[in-house]
């Protein structure tokens, strides 16, 4: 386990020289010349540095999303014109609403059916005027796990749900949608519970 450690650690040191790199070349707006003349930089102009930049919210650490977030930067950055800011986000719920009210939030990773969940759980009418699905990315699969003496999804109904963040939001829809009623819990951490 220790040698776990030492690798993340050489990891975000690597990261961290990458990063104070990369800054100062975009700081200097060219790579400095050969010679190591005197001459000093230009710092960026704001507008140009933003004119370009898009921003998206990604999931959590630790999901796919935020891995996406940083595919799309590598390959589409193109160092003048487009620049892509991935931020890790906190789920799709809060990144529907950073989306719709933070000023520098361009785009989201979303599960395609949080928009359901938000007119079901925070009584949000017509909310998909205001935004746009662009791409369908990939399946997400939802299991519902229970005792042997659960026999089927009906026999949870009154039960409180431990719904996790990702597909909770998910759950509350397709008890919804069966008319079944059900306590969820958002909150639980799921590793808390399966290290008892």
């Amino acid at each position: 386990m220790r040698w776990f450690g030492c690798v993340i650690g050489a990891g975000c040191c690597l990261l961290l020289a990458l990063q104070s790199a990369t800054a100062q070349r975009a700081i200097s707006g060219r790579s400095p010349s050969p010679n190591n003349s005197p001459e000093l930089w230009q710092f960026p102009n704001r507008d140009q540095v933003n004119e370009g930049t898009v921003t998206v919210v990604t999931g959590p650490v630790g999901g796919l999303t935020p891995l996406m977030g940083a595919d799309l930067a590598r390959v589409l950055d193109d160092g003048e014109k487009l620049r892509i800011l991935p931020v890790n986000g906190k789920g799709s719920v809060q990144s529907i609403i950073d989306l719709l009210y933070l000023k520098t939030i361009d785009m989201a990773f979303v599960y395609s059916d949080t928009l359901e969940f938000l007119r079901l759980q925070y009584n949000a009418p017509n909310i998909e005027t205001r935004l746009r699905y662009i791409a369908k990315l990939y399946d997400n699969d939802v299991y519902v796990v229970a005792p042997t003496s659960i026999k089927s999804i009906y026999d949870l109904a009154g039960k409180k749900i431990m719904a996790p963040l990702g597909v909770g939001f998910s759950a509350r829809i397709i008890f919804s949608r069966l008319k079944i009623d059900a306590t969820f819990d958002y909150r639980t951490d799921d590793t808390l519970v399966c290290s008892r």
